[in-house]
């Protein structure tokens, strides 16, 4: 019965968490670049609402959520997040080892000003 109770409760959670945007209905299974076995990594920490496709470097790596982690060697990357619904979000990275990097992004229809100069500066 705890099981069950579990499962309905993640089951709401996630019908929750993506009530504001349409998810894609069948998201292409990808698999992360592979690391070496042993070889040194650098991590980044995914937070973003409702949903966004997950590129490193042009390549599709995931839908976050789930994807929380991305687990990455040294190096520099540019992490794109991309949602049907919104504008995409592109950030640069450049990772050294053991490196743990965040990117949180709430997809909003808020846009930034049209950077009109604000008087006094």
């Amino acid at each position: 019965m705890k099981r069950i109770a579990l499962l309905v409760l993640i089951a709401v959670h996630v019908t929750l968490a993506h009530a504001q945007a349409p998810v894609p209905a069948s998201p292409k299974s990808v698999e992360p670049p592979p690391t070496e076995r042993g070889a040194q990594s650098a991590s980044v920490t995914l937070a973003i609402r409702p949903w966004g496709d997950v590129f490193v470097d042009d390549k599709p790596y995931g839908i976050s959520p789930p994807l929380k982690t991305l687990n990455l060697t040294p190096g520099k990357y540019t992490i794109t997040i991309k949602n049907s619904t919104y504008e995409s979000r592109t950030e640069t990275v450049e990772l050294k080892t053991g490196d743990k990097h965040a990117i949180r992004h709430a997809f909003t229809d808020e846009r930034p000003s049209s950077g009109a100069a604000r008087k006094g500066y």
